[in-house]
């Protein structure tokens, strides 16, 4: 079977988990192809040479940890109004080498316009759509409500239509739309494997476009060791007191991730997901206005796997690690099962559509 696959540019989470499903999929003779944009093209396009196309990515637009959502909203409008015209000789192409048999969007719009379209069966596999698909109890949201009414409807029109919503959650909730169905989050083989050596280092994690420089003031006011991924402008590792600054290498930064006595960074799916696997308490920063990690970050919170970080400052940097170990009874309850179910639905889903 043709599967055309399409993975959201922003950020490399979605290119990461789409691999272990594109992999599933080839293994079971299955012909992949993508769709992507910005950074998790290159990743993809890394992995499958030639079977990756680039597109118009779709982009938040960010000043310092918090969203411009008027500047996100035009630049996102613009695209989806010329995008169309932009990829239509892409698109002709895909269809002239060989029409796909179905199309999977991991929160990617194009491949589900053209999915729509074409009349070919459309199936989305995310985590995003945890926020608009599942109930949610009043005082997960009740604080954040703003934030959510900026996301809900870009959210609503990015895949719709699919047949099936496969949707990646560690949190409980209820399904409030139909052909909805929960899986556990997918996790990368490297993390599955990895040696859970407990030390006394917190590793830190923040994107390139975060305030490294205020991080590292802050961290530098608390007593502890810190290994600080992330600064775009870091290539050896540098040591400034207590924090150590390294340039981001997947191999070393899982060792120090499994090695951890806890960890800080994002909300972003990916690394919560990890951290919860590993079972290491995390302190989330979600950004300003991004209702998505707002929720990650208050399911965290109220699952007891970590804390959420309205305000990053010593004191709560330092508090948060002082309650660390009283976190990890909660997350030892934790059960993953490998990505076994996730996989073998997709593979369910595929015959079914």
């Amino acid at each position: 079977m043709h599967i055309l696959y399409g993975v959201a540019g922003e950020g490399l989470g979605h290119a990461m988990r789409s691999a272990v499903v594109a992999e599933h999929l080839e293994n079971q003779g299955h012909d992949v192809r993508f769709v992507s944009s910005g950074s998790a093209y290159r990743y993809l396009n890394t992995r499958w040479p030639g079977k990756v196309i680039g597109v118009l990515g779709l982009r938040t637009v960010m000043s310092g940890n918090a969203i411009m959502p008027f500047t996100t909203m035009v630049s996102n409008v613009l695209k989806q109004t010329f995008g169309p015209i932009t990829h239509a000789g892409t698109f002709i192409g895909v269809s002239m080498g060989g029409k796909p048999d179905i199309v999977i969007s991991d929160f990617e719009p194009w491949t589900a316009r053209y999915a729509s379209f074409s009349k070919i069966p459309l199936i989305a596999l995310d985590n995003i759509h945890f926020m608009n698909r599942c109930e949610h109890p009043p005082y997960v949201v009740a604080n954040d409500r703003t934030a959510a009414a900026i996301m809900y409807p870009t959210v609503n029109t990015m895949v719709p239509n699919a047949r099936r919503y496969m949707v990646t959650t560690f949190a409980s909730a209820g399904v409030a739309k139909p052909n909805t169905t929960l899986h556990l989050p997918i996790l990368r083989k490297n993390i599955l494997n990895a040696v859970i050596n407990p030390n006394d280092h917190v590793t830190v994690y923040f994107n390139e476009d975060s305030n490294h420089e205020g991080i590292v003031d802050v961290l530098q006011k608390v007593p502890y060791n810190f290994i600080v991924y992330g600064n775009k402008f870091i290539n050896q590792p540098t040591t400034v007191g207590n924090v150590t600054l390294k340039p981001f290498s997947e191999t070393q930064f899982i060792l120090d991730l499994a090695s951890s006595s806890a960890v800080i960074g994002g909300a972003g799916f990916t690394l919560m997901s990890e951290c919860i696997y590993l079972g290491k308490p995390l302190l989330a920063v979600p950004f300003g206005a991004h209702f998505e990690q707002i929720l990650n970050a208050n399911y965290l919170e109220m699952m007891g796997y970590g804390q959420r970080c309205r305000a990053f400052e010593p004191g709560t940097v330092e508090g948060f690690l002082k309650s660390a170990p009283s976190y990890k009874h909660r997350l030892s309850m934790f059960r993953h099962d490998g990505n076994r179910e996730l996989l073998q639905a997709v593979s369910s889903a595929i015959v079914a559509a």
